[in-house]
């Protein structure tokens, strides 16, 4: 039963850090909301050079996050 709760504390830890990381790059990117397939359409080049960018990050503290998890 232990191994149970420390399985899911980890796996909850995981999340945390997958979230934050996610959730920091979004803020440091100035986007005030997430975009729809309809705002990437109309973004003017710059725009979808930064949301690419954006994205790139995204997976990165994806990845960064899964890795924790997996570590613990």
């Amino acid at each position: 039963m232990a191994d149970f709760f420390l399985e899911a504390l980890f796996y909850a830890g995981g999340w945390l850090i997958l979230f934050t990381g996610s959730t920091l790059v979004w803020a440091a990117s100035g986007f005030r909301h997430r975009p729809s397939v309809g705002d990437l359409r109309d973004l003017p080049i710059s725009d979808l050079i930064r949301t690419k960018s954006l994205l790139s990050g995204l997976l990165f503290w994806s990845l960064i996050g899964v890795a924790v998890w997996a570590w613990l």
